[in-house]
């Protein structure tokens, strides 16, 4: 039950043999403590006295050599100082990091906490935390990437701001990418992506200041764009020490064809039209003593320092070029004057209108040659087109194109002339163009010439009154009474119903008539003169004569009394006739009925008809 090591000695006890006996069990017990310090010896055991004791912490034996437990590293198998990380441990390690984990750096991976704020941080054994780089395509920058720097702003440091090209942004981790201000002419609360009030751009983008005057937006300044297609005159021979800044300050001199190229859309040269128009409101305005110094800008040399510039026109005297020349620009020119292009062309084409401003000259229209060369003002174009088709470059409607009824460039004048010549102007007729038969300003209304009195050939049938009250119409029961008959008025509304030039006859007036008609009568009674003959006459259908145009109509009273059958006219005259009291409540009235023509009177409120005369006689 003794069993030998390898090497000779006595490894170990087998004591799975049974010893019955008990003096061999006590031996056997002694024995095999006395066997097993044996074998401990002889199976790897050592005599040096000074080996570390087998519980010194870090060691552990492996085949008889020490070794040092992970994290433990040296001689003595000290702890690892890497913290977080893969240490260099065993006998030959130094104890440091190898390898960190994930987000931490530094030579014992202690740190975890890294200044890069946008971009890849340096991490590992040989990491500090600072950025290696910044991200791509951002604003960060800085060895942290912690500063926003270039087109860059806010706290995400965003790429864009949203502030325009013509506004300077807030930019950096405080900015707000909007504008803290803006170029000339461009609106801050637009965030300078919009023009402000009171400017517009010329076609190479150019900003240029703009006045209201009236109805008329102006540009307040010359223009002076220019291209290969026109050509740009400065007077720079002429200007102030040769002004070098001319163009810059005076704007172009253009010929009247390049004229007619600068205007940018939305905006057009003025007419002649347009001009007198300007002229006219600041005429109507002006505290000045004329337009031309209301229209000058003040404090300049070469204006003499009269312009008051009350509405912002803010005109140079720029001069003109004519013939080859500069000219009318010194001071010591008597000439001298600024001169604006309109788009109006005289009758002979090689000539066309433009608008002086100049001490001697005033502020008036004045006409040259197209080849020489004048400033330009542009007008904004409003759509003043109301009936035809709108020209967009003018803002006007383009020829022949206004609806049936209206005219003029706007197409919005209607053309109420009916029998006469029209005034184009105006759209009436012309005076004294109305055909036979007419009259009025619109040559509309019917009328008849007896012994030079003009009279109406149809009753009143109007509601409003010449002083702007409204009438009362009365109607009986016929379906187009009124169109056909006119209104039946009290005499109040009947003094009111004639249009200014025309009045309700007085009883004077009205006999008047009677005498002449019985006169020159070629029909049997003066009644039947002065009727048509045609069926609206109950019991004289057919029989009228109307010898004179009069055609009085039976439109009777209101309330279909004698409707059919009596011609009732309310005249201006109280009472019945000369000689009868002229009580309060009574007019006169003219009656044609059966045959016969009598004069009457009745309550100023009873309903009849009114036939008007024209104020002025005419001379048969």
């Amino acid at each position: 039950w003794l069993k030998k090591c390898a090497g000779g000695g006595i490894c170990s006890i087998d004591t799975s043999q049974k010893i019955h006996h008990k003096f061999f069990k006590s031996i056997s017990i002694l024995i095999s403590v006395f066997a097993f310090a044996v074998a401990g010896a002889a199976c790897g055991g050592s005599d040096k006295k000074d080996k570390p004791s087998d519980t010194d912490a870090g060691i552990i034996e492996d085949a008889g050599v020490d070794q040092c437990e992970a994290g433990h590293f040296g001689a003595n198998c000290d702890p690892c100082t890497c913290e977080h990380g893969t240490c260099n441990d065993g006998k030959d390690g130094d104890g440091k990091c190898s390898a960190c984990d994930e987000g931490y750096w530094g030579e014992n991976c202690a740190s975890k906490t890294v200044t890069c704020i946008a971009g890849t941080p340096s991490l590992g054994v040989t990491g500090d935390g600072t950025c290696i780089s910044c991200h791509a395509n951002t604003g960060w920058s800085g060895e942290n990437c912690d500063v926003c720097e270039g087109n860059y702003w806010g706290p995400s440091c965003n790429q864009v701001p949203t502030c325009s090209e013509h506004g300077t942004p807030s930019l950096g981790l405080d900015g707000t990418g909007l504008c803290t201000e803006c170029e000339e002419g461009w609106d801050l609360e637009k965030n300078c992506a919009e023009l402000a009030d009171g400017y517009m751009l010329d076609k190479a983008g150019n900003v240029y200041k703009t006045t209201k005057i009236g109805d008329q937006t102006w540009m307040a300044k010359n223009m002076a764009w220019q291209d290969e297609s026109v050509t740009c005159y400065a007077n720079t021979q002429e200007a102030p020490n040769g002004d070098p800044d001319f163009i810059k300050n005076y704007g172009c001199l253009y010929t009247w064809g390049d004229a007619n190229k600068v205007c940018p859309d939305g905006w057009h040269l003025p007419d002649k039209d347009e001009f007198e128009a300007l002229v006219a409101y600041v005429d109507a305005h002006k505290t000045s003593s004329a337009a031309v110094w209301s229209l000058l800008y003040t404090d300049n040399e070469n204006n003499l320092s009269l312009g008051h510039d009350e509405f912002g026109f803010s005109a140079l005297i720029a001069g003109a070029y004519i013939n080859g020349s500069y000219t009318e620009f010194s001071a010591s020119e008597t000439t001298k004057k600024a001169s604006f292009w309109s788009v109006t062309e005289l009758e002979n084409n090689n000539f066309a209108y433009f608008f002086g401003l100049g001490p001697n000259f005033g502020g008036k229209m004045g006409s040259s040659a197209k080849e020489n060369g004048f400033s330009v003002r542009c007008l904004k174009t409003e759509m003043q087109c109301q009936h035809g088709t709108p020209d967009t470059t003018t803002g006007h409607c383009q020829s022949n194109t206004c609806e049936a009824g209206y005219i003029g460039k706007d197409c919005n004048i209607e053309s109420k002339c009916a029998h006469g010549t029209l005034d184009s102007a105006t759209g009436h007729c012309q005076a004294g163009s109305c055909e036979s038969g007419f009259d009025g300003e619109d040559c509309d209304i019917a009328v008849t010439n007896i012994n030079g009195q003009i009279w109406m050939v149809k009753n009143m049938d109007v509601t409003i009154g010449a002083d702007g009250s409204s009438l009362t119409c009365y109607a009986n029961s016929s379906s187009n009474f009124v169109e056909h008959y006119g209104c039946l008025y009290n005499w109040y509304d009947a003094m009111k119903a004639c249009p200014a030039g025309w009045h309700l006859p007085t009883y004077d007036e009205f006999d008047a008539l009677l005498t002449y008609v019985d006169a020159h009568k070629t029909s049997s009674s003066v009644f039947l003169a002065l009727i048509p003959g045609t069926t609206d006459w109950v019991d004289f259908q057919g029989q009228g004569g109307d010898d004179f145009g009069f055609s009085a109509l039976p439109a009777g009273y209101a309330n279909d009394y004698l409707f059919g059958k009596t011609a009732a006219f309310w005249t201006a005259t109280l009472g019945e006739s000369p000689g009868t009291p002229e009580e309060d409540w009574q007019a006169a009235h003219l009656n044609l009925s059966s045959n016969e023509v009598e004069w009457d009177s009745d309550s100023r409120n009873s309903e009849l008809s009114a036939r008007c005369l024209k104020d002025a006689a005419v001379t048969k």
